[in-house]
């Protein structure tokens, strides 16, 4: 089984990209399969074929946000395409923008919460202020309006600035906020989900300090329409599998396995590199003694021989390394000079 995760990123590796790409797909193959299992005894739609349905819908509220020019009809749309893909994840929302205090005197909308059993948070949605084109949803801002669910309108109500406290919230971006206010709390959520119009990031606190993430491009994921994706979107930002009622995170099994599995690359690749440098360092004494005949029983030979076979070594691991990263744009990988080079 494999999925296709075009649209999905894994911010500073979140998983292991190696996990994600070739390991992911089979560890969360019986949760796709009790999700089937219960459709077919509920007539349930699937999480997968839920999402795909609010595809269907985004593309049109996106449509409608494009043309829209006045800035409350944007945020409206916004609030209204947030909700709708909250709801399709099964979350729960209350009926109006909940303002918690996350410090004396300073207060922030959340659009919605996940409560653990003893009342702490667990998850919270928040909104983000519209972004540019090369922005990402930490560079967003809170969005600078509330909200209330009535006769299915979605009515605006500015969040007022809260300078007089010191911090202007609603001009603070949200890399600075989760740091500063949401997770530096006595009791912070364990996740944030933040949602823009064409984006969603899954925030994690215990990965946070390494800036280690989820994002999805909404845009990307709705166009292409392609089951798995949707699948491993629903997998990775469920309520059932973020927030169960019981029992532990499937995503905190997913990042066990992942650390797992890490781990194990790394004891076979300690190996597979002494091994290498074994097998070069005596290709190199071959040569020496048997083509250039030279003296070999030399410390000092020995010393040189493991330094110039480590280098090499990691030189190769580097090249490969930036060549399974096409992303960073420092190996030419679209070039066939390169590739047959």
């Amino acid at each position: 089984m494999s999925m296709d995760l075009t649209g999905i990123h894994n911010i500073n590796e979140y998983y292991t990209n190696h996990y994600l790409a070739s390991i992911f797909a089979e560890n969360v193959k019986d949760t796709l399969s009790a999700w089937r299992d219960k459709s077919r005894e509920t007539g349930e739609s699937t999480p997968w074929a839920r999402l795909r349905e609010v595809g269907r819908r985004y593309n049109v509220l996106k449509d409608r946000y494009s043309r829209e020019r006045n800035t409350l009809g944007r945020q409206q749309i916004m609030m209204e395409t947030s909700v709708l893909l909250l709801e399709g994840l099964s979350y729960q929302l209350a009926d109006s923008t909940l303002k918690v205090q996350v410090r004396e005197g300073v207060t922030i909308p959340i659009l919605m919460e996940v409560k653990k059993a003893n009342g702490a948070p667990l998850l919270w949605a928040m909104l983000s202020s519209e972004l540019d084109a090369e922005q990402n949803l930490l560079q967003g801002h809170v969005l600078n309006t509330s909200w209330r669910r009535e006769a299915n309108e979605w009515l605006g109500e500015p969040v007022e600035n809260q300078e007089k406290a010191g911090e202007n919230i609603t001009s603070m971006d949200y890399e600075t906020m989760l740091t500063k206010f949401v997770f530096a709390q006595d009791e912070p959520p364990r996740w944030v989900m933040l949602i823009g119009m064409e984006q969603v990031a899954l925030v994690d606190r215990t990965k946070w300090n390494e800036k280690r993430l989820m994002e999805f491009d909404l845009e990307e994921i709705y166009g292409r329409r392609e089951e798995t994706t949707l699948q491993a979107m629903a997998v990775l930002l469920h309520k059932d599998t973020v927030c169960p009622s019981d029992g532990n995170s499937l995503l905190d099994t997913l990042s066990d396995n992942s650390h797992k599995h890490a781990s194990g690359v790394s004891e076979d690749l300690k190996y597979a590199l002494r091994e290498c440098i074994e097998l070069l360092g005596n290709e190199a004494v071959y040569d020496m003694k048997e083509r250039q005949h030279v003296g070999v029983y030399d410390k000092d030979l020995a010393d040189q021989l493991t330094r110039e076979c480590l280098r090499f070594m990691y030189r190769i691991l580097f090249l490969l390394f930036i060549e399974a990263r096409p992303e960073l744009r420092y190996a030419p990988m679209n070039s066939a000079e390169y590739l047959k080079g």
